[in-house]
C-alpha cells in the first residue's frame, strides 16, 4: 500500500500512476484489498499511522469522490447480463462479505481521520450511491428483454439489502431513512401526470423505477432493521409535517409488496 516512499514521489505523478491505479480497478476488489489492511499492525506507530493515512485516503477517492458504491451496482448488472443471473452460495457469501467491508469502514478509520469517513458522513454517500444506482438498474433491466427482470436485479438487490441492514444496524437508522424519504417523493412525482391531483396504484406500478422501491423492504431481509427503519420512518415523516396522503403512499411504495407476501410483514 506504501509507507514512507509515497511523500517522495511528485504529487502529479502520484495522482497519475498510483492513485489512478485504484481508481481504475474494480471497487470490489478495491475495497477487498484496503478495508482490511487498515487492521494491520506495522512495525512502529509512526509507519502505521502513515500506512491508515493513505489507505483512508484511497476510500475515499475511490469510494465517495469516485462514486465507487454506484460502479459496485453497475458492476453486478453486468455480471447478471453475462451469467444466468441466479444468485448461487458462493455470489452471495461474496455478496454479502463485500457488504459488510463497505459497513466496516467508519469503525476502523483511525480516530481523527477524515471526517468524510466518520458514520454521519460516509453512509450518506454510500446510501445516496446505492440507491440513485439501484433506481438505474431498475430502468436498465426493464428496458432489456433479453433477460429476466428479477434475475438481473437480484445481486443488486441482495447488496442493496446486506448493505442497508448494516447500516442500520451500526445505529445509522436516521441517516438512511433522511436519504430514502425525499427519494421516494420525487419517484412518486415522476409517476403521476401534470395534469392529475392524486396519485392511483398504477400509476407509479406502470413506472420502471418502482421495481426497485417496491422490492427495497424485502432485500432487507433482517427483521430488526426492518423494525428499526419502520419506526424511524414514522418519525421522520411526522417531523416533516407532509400531509396524510403524500406519506400514505410513501409507506405504500416501500410496503405494500411486502405486506402481501410475507405474513411476519403484516
Amino acid at each position: 500500500i506504501a509507507l514512507k516512499w509515497l511523500r517522495q514521489i511528485h504529487n502529479t505523478v502520484r495522482k497519475e500512476v498510483y492513485d489512478s491505479f485504484f481508481v481504475r480497478g474494480p471497487p470490489t476488489e478495491v475495497i477487498q484489498a484496503l478495508v482490511p489492511a487498515l487492521s494491520q499492525n506495522e512495525n512502529s506507530k509512526e509507519d502505521h499511522n502513515i500506512f491508515c493515512l493513505n489507505i483512508e485516503r484511497l476510500l475515499i477517492l475511490c469510494l465517495l469522490e469516485n462514486k465507487g458504491v454506484g460502479q459496485i451496482v453497475a458492476e453486478f448488472m453486468f455480471l447478471n447480463k453475462h451469467n444466468d443471473g441466479v444468485l448461487n452460495p458462493d455470489r452471495t457469501t461474496f455478496i454479502s462479505r463485500l457488504a459488510q467491508l463497505l459497513a466496516s469502514v467508519p469503525d476502523k478509520a483511525r480516530m481523527g481521520a477524515s471526517s468524510a469517513l466518520t458514520a454521519s458522513s460516509f453512509f450518506k454517500s454510500v446510501v445516496s450511491q446505492l440507491l440513485v444506482r439501484a433506481e438505474e438498474a431498475a430502468i436498465e433491466s426493464s428496458a432489456n428483454k433479453e433477460f429476466n427482470e428479477q434475475d438481473a436485479l437480484s445481486s443488486v438487490l441482495l447488496f442493496v439489502g446486506e448493505v442497508l441492514s448494516r447500516v442500520s444496524r451500526r445505529g445509522s437508522t436516521g441517516i438512511l431513512v433522511a436519504e430514502l424519504i425525499p427519494m421516494i417523493r420525487n419517484h412518486l412525482q415522476r409517476c403521476v401526470a401534470p395534469d392529475c391531483k392524486t396519485i392511483i396504484p398504477d400509476m407509479i406500478k406502470h413506472v420502471p423505477q418502482s421495481r426497485f422501491w417496491f422490492t427495497v423492504i424485502e432485500a432487507l431481509r433482517d427483521q430488526h432493521s426492518i423494525e428499526r427503519l419502520t419506526e424511524e420512518m414514522l418519525r421522520q415523516l411526522a417531523s416533516h409535517h407532509l400531509n396524510d396522503e403524500e406519506a400514505y403512499w410513501i409507506l405504500w411504495t416501500l410496503f405494500n409488496q411486502s405486506i402481501m407476501h410475507i405474513a411476519v410483514m403484516r
